[in-house]
């Protein structure tokens, strides 16, 4: 069934005759230009967002804002930063402030754009002409029976799934969902119980990928915490699919929720992006049942069945980074604690083993790191940021180049002669390990081979 978004549940088709919806579930964007209330560009924006500029309630201060403004009953408006609330924006001369749209807010903000004469896409067309900045964009997707519950919560626990967004597993937690209970859905108070400790109907389910500073995905069911929230739902089901996206990848994302609204495309947009969040798989492979489901080779699986009629006929969406990542001090630190952690006992080995050839190991290692071209320009900036953390200078590539050419046997090769070399490079490690590590020899051919 196609999907449709929320407005269109709405007013075209009926609210309860749908098994899917799509919608936007938080807007939050900075605008950077002092809030002037008489500058025509910023009253264009607030007639777009359905808003009476002069008409709000002041919330005072916050930790990084003199003035909380609400609008309306859930719209918020944060002017007049304080001094030192945003280490990124000193120095560039900007004054800023925050329009933040929570779910309740985008619910709004739909019920009034009739009214008003505005809409998702004039009010994305709008913040275009400003200098503008996202913080976070959520898209959401429901079905309210498309897809089997107790199916994709087998699917989530055993990995039968494939995503190339996410480096782990989804993190599933249960908590008591009781009329009692007073505390927010999310309440840090609720106790978080394992599904046996609880009656299906008492529990709600959710499972989580990604982290809060970039792309957060997660899956919950929606209903429990309607009801949870004394709400009445005309549905059996209801699944929630949750992307958050924040930093650099909600400024991308915003842009293609703007491209996708102008081609009348949101829809499609939004499975998109589900997609290329995630896909699930049924252990069968071109229609012939599997005994198991094998993580390595997860892209041979079919589709699951009741995903593929959820998600329909599109194409993955991936949302990517539009800036260059400039490391700071602190990755790089991140960085030599990892390495720290990684080689850090193969290294002390190899050095108790024999320390006079400590460095010919090291030489062997970075040579062939180095004669494979690895290194590149965008390494430069890594070294050059722990660089700047011991109060050097940053150097040019060709200084690095010539850094490794003084302390190492660097012999640039071509494509040609490369695996020739490498494997002259491994027979040269295995030779070492057998004449100096005789003690290592037998673990280590094995390793090797």
């Amino acid at each position: 069934m196609k999907s449709v978004n929320y407005m269109e549940s709405v007013n075209n088709l009926g609210l309860f005759s749908l098994k899917c919806q799509t919608l936007t579930d938080w807007f939050k964007f900075s605008i950077d230009m002092k809030f002037d209330k008489d500058n025509i560009l910023i009253k264009r924006l607030f007639r777009a967002l359905t808003l009476d500029i002069n008409e709000y309630v002041d919330e005072g201060m916050t930790r990084s804002f003199m003035h909380k403004y609400r609008y309306g009953e859930y719209f918020y408006v944060l002017v007049e930063p304080r001094a030192n609330s945003n280490v990124a924006r000193q120095g560039s001369g900007l004054d800023y402030f925050f329009v933040d749209m929570d779910g309740s807010a985008c619910r709004e903000f739909e019920s009034r754009t009739t009214v008003y004469g505005s809409s998702w896409k004039h009010l994305c067309n709008v913040i275009s002409d400003m200098p503008w900045h996202f913080t976070r964009n959520d898209v959401a997707l429901d079905d309210f029976g498309i897809i089997n519950l107790e199916k994709l919560k087998v699917k989530v626990n055993n990995h039968e799934y494939i995503t190339s967004a996410f480096r782990g597993t989804g993190k599933t937690v249960y908590k008591p969902v009781l009329p009692v209970n007073q505390d927010n859905f999310d309440g840090v108070d609720s106790p978080v119980v394992r599904s046996y400790q609880q009656s299906k109907n008492s529990t709600s389910w959710s499972t989580t990928w990604g982290t809060k500073q970039s792309i957060e995905f997660q899956i919950y069911d929606k209903l429990a915490e309607r009801l949870h929230r004394n709400v009445d739902v005309p549905y059996d089901q209801w699944i929630r699919f949750e992307m958050r996206f924040r930093g650099d990848k909600a400024d991308v994302s915003f842009v293609e929720m703007r491209d996708a609204l102008n081609r009348d495309e949101f829809n499609t947009m939004a499975y998109s992006l589900l997609l290329g969040l995630i896909e699930f798989k049924q252990c069968t492979v071109n229609g012939k049942i599997r005994n198991s489901f094998d993580l390595k080779h997860a892209y041979e699986y079919d589709r699951w069945d009741d995903y593929d009629k959820f998600i329909g006929n599109v194409r993955a969406l991936h949302i990517y980074s539009d800036k260059p990542d400039i490391p700071d001090e602190n990755k790089i630190e991140h960085m030599s604690l990892w390495d720290h952690t990684a080689s850090g006992q193969t290294l002390a080995l190899v050095f108790a083993a024999a320390p006079e050839k400590f460095h010919d190991y090291c030489d062997l290692i970075v040579t062939h790191f180095i004669e494979k071209g690895k290194f590149k320009k965008t390494h430069k900036e890594y070294v050059n940021a722990l660089r700047r953390k011991f109060g050097k200078d940053a150097i040019l590539f060709d200084d690095y180049m010539e850094l490794f050419n003084s302390c190492f046997n660097i012999q640039m090769i071509t494509k040609g002669n490369s695996a020739e070399r490498k494997k002259a490079d491994d027979k040269a490690v295995l030779d070492m390990f057998k004449n100096e590590f005789g003690v290592f020899e037998d673990d280590l051919i094995k390793k090797f081979k």
